[in-house]
């Protein structure tokens, strides 16, 4: 779609991500491993050795790795596997999904006392291809009573919970399990929220959004900032921390996935620098309308 036809879109309709891209998914056929876009989607987020000369951790992995290997917990809505690269047993990987499918013998005492890498929305090395947390199928309930309690433990047992660059976005999950909440339910646990920007002074924002208010509501005591988080995190800890230098990561994907989707209204679609023959286009043209259809 042209960057215009894009906004149009989205300016009229308020969908979730997690309906977009199962909507796309889902038109491309059966969520299994012989799906192309479930594969370009794992490629994204599953770190294999060998491909390590595209996928590069950044400062930030490496902070929070070691955060967690001095019994810091950790809770991530992002599902790539860089943090615990190199961790070698040395703290617990969980998952939402491998709290609700223990049959009820989920025992949340044993990650009281270590380090805990929780990945809400899934590790794509852990959980089956089609079980991660972007499809909002999957989410929509929101979390069980056992991924609840959870939670409710963890962040009672410490002083305070930072929210790095976190966009409070997680309407199906996240956002409704705060809004369960009565008001400083966390009664001696405090909150700070990071609002990400690359402003190398700390500033506070003039206005929270609903879901960020929400949520900070829940807290015996809350501030929220607006900078580069790296300029906090490097003051937390002594000097034994790995220092925040370089926060972005190099390359990201491999560049021939930028024309698997590419759709345009243009007489002629660059696909690996050949014309797409014309019944390809028209399938092409066809899928895209099937999508709007259904997003619709």
């Amino acid at each position: 779609m042209t960057n215009w036809e894009i906004e149009g879109f989205l300016n009229q309709n308020n969908i979730p991500f997690e309906r977009a891209v199962e909507t796309i998914l889902h038109e491309f056929g059966e969520l299994d491993h012989q799906t192309r876009p479930v594969n370009l989607v794992t490629d994204f987020f599953i770190y294999r050795n060998e491909e390590n000369t595209w996928k590069q951790e950044n400062d930030y992995h490496k902070f929070f790795r070691h955060h967690i290997q001095q019994n810091g917990k950790h809770f991530t809505v992002n599902l790539d596997q860089f943090i615990e690269l190199g961790n070698e047993g040395r703290f617990q990987t969980l998952t939402a999904n491998e709290i609700d499918n223990d049959n009820g013998a989920f025992n949340i005492n044993n990650f009281d006392d270590s380090g805990l890498l929780f990945e809400i929305h899934s590790n794509p090395n852990i959980d089956p291809v089609g079980m991660q947390g972007f499809l909002q199928s999957l989410i929509e309930s929101g979390f069980s009573e056992q991924a609840q309690n959870f939670f409710d433990r963890q962040i009672n047992q410490v002083k305070t919970v930072i929210f790095v660059g976190y966009g409070g976005v997680d309407q199906f999950d996240i956002t409704p399990y705060f809004e369960s909440k009565p008001n400083c339910f966390f009664e001696n646990t405090t909150a700070l929220w990071i609002n990400y920007s690359r402003d190398n002074e700390i500033s506070i924002p003039e206005n929270l959004s609903e879901p960020q208010q929400t949520i900070l509501s829940k807290f015996s005591d809350w501030a929220c900032v607006q900078c580069t988080p790296e300029i906090i995190l490097n003051s937390l800890f002594n000097n034994n921390f790995p220092n925040i230098d370089t926060a972005h990561r190099n390359n990201g994907y491999r560049r021939e996935y930028e024309n698997i989707f590419r759709i345009n209204t243009t007489p002629k679609i660059v696909d690996n620098d050949q014309n797409i023959e014309d019944n390809n286009l028209r399938e092409y043209m066809l899928r895209r309308r099937k999508i709007r259809g259904r997003l619709i």
